[in-house]
């Protein structure tokens, strides 16, 4: 940040236009962060599906075959406040989208990961002394949920059901225990 006078200025971001890309890539972003203190291993799917990522954890204490838990991660950042009350996260999905993720016989288990960031591009980051300030993750299960017919869901995630690396272990290890999250 520059002064100009006695007032701070923003500096100059690029592609103020793809502001909504560059949530999806900070969110992608901080979630990788988490992951990898969880001691996962995260891939992108090559081609929009439903699932951004895909992510897997090894331990010798899961269950599968090649002691790899297994998980599909669609990620949704947004700028809608929470819920009043502070209880809820929400995003919209498709009817598509929302109708894929709350099939209940799955492959792999899949989670809606929400990320609420400030509407101001210049806000999504706090600096201090000891490091950067990471944006709190919320997680949702849609699976067994009533599909819909409506063009559009908001899909809730409880704020208690914050994503950092423990809850991402913990989440990880229910799946290697073949317990839907």
């Amino acid at each position: 940040m520059t002064l100009s006078g006695n007032r701070p200025t923003s500096p100059l971001r690029g592609s103020p236009s793809r502001v909504t890309a560059h949530m999806e890539k900070y969110q992608e972003s901080c979630f990788r962060a988490i992951a990898a203190a969880a001691g996962c291993n995260v891939s992108p799917w090559a081609f929009d599906e439903g699932i951004d990522l895909h992510v897997t954890h090894r331990a010798e204490e899961h269950i599968q075959a090649d002691k790899t838990a297994r998980l599909d991660v669609q990620l949704k950042a947004t700028s809608t406040p929470l819920s009043r009350g502070g209880e809820y996260a929400t995003a919209s999905l498709t009817r598509r989208r929302y109708n894929e993720l709350v099939i209940e016989n799955v492959t792999y288990p899949k989670l809606v990961v929400i990320m609420q960031l400030p509407e101001l591009q210049e806000r999504w980051i706090e600096r201090f002394s000891e490091g950067l300030l990471l944006r709190h993750l919320y997680w949702v299960n849609l699976a067994g949920l009533p599909p819909t017919t409506a063009k559009t869901k908001t899909v809730r995630a409880r704020t208690a059901n914050r994503l950092d690396d423990v809850a991402l272990c913990k989440i990880m290890e229910k799946i290697g225990k073949g317990v839907r999250p």
